[in-house]
């Protein structure tokens, strides 16, 4: 049964190392040029890229944290796997259950900051000025909001990892008593 579940890990990390690549992809890619007239004759351009929202800044830096982290952790539960001793002691799976814990939590937050980030985007604050930037990038919103989709499903994989790793530290926890 206990293999099932380390097996059961491999996949989910591995699973979190693609996802997180497919958002990178998806975030980093992101780009849109358009042209607008001021006066008449006079054609400013702008291209939007993910560095122009901070909040999307952030999430890529998150997000490339979260796939080296999950690499090397499918690296560490591959050998384990194979009977190497990478993960028995307690104190190494206590370890290893925080860093999940505070892998899901860094995620979830950089998340939500690009979500509300992105409504801004997409519904404007008139009581601040801004404006729906979304209507004139749609392509590039679009774009943002399948990157923001992935990211969540990023986040959740990761919190389902942390539970699994709750879970195999805490039957071994019970072991050792």
């Amino acid at each position: 049964m206990g293999r099932n579940f380390e097996k059961t890990q491999v996949s989910l990390r591995f699973v979190a190392v693609l996802t997180a690549v497919a958002a990178l992809a998806l975030i980093v890619s992101d780009k849109e040029a358009k042209g607008f007239n001021i006066f008449p004759g006079v054609v400013v351009y702008h291209k939007a890229t993910f560095t122009d929202l901070n909040a999307l800044r952030v999430s890529v830096i998150v997000i490339g944290i979260a796939a080296g982290y999950s690499c090397l952790q499918s690296i560490r539960c591959v050998l384990g796997l194979f009977n190497y001793n990478t993960s028995k002691a307690l104190p190494i799976c206590w370890c290893f259950f925080l860093l999940d814990q505070a892998m899901s939590y860094l995620l979830l937050s950089s998340a939500a900051a690009t979500a509300e980030a992105s409504y801004l985007s997409e519904q404007a604050n008139t009581h601040l000025g801004w404006g729906k930037v979304c209507n004139f990038f749609r392509a590039f919103c679009y774009q943002m909001g399948a990157g923001l989709v992935v990211e969540f499903i990023l986040t959740m994989e990761l919190a389902a990892t942390a539970v699994l790793s709750a879970y195999l530290l805490f039957r071994r926890k019970a072991a050792a008593e």
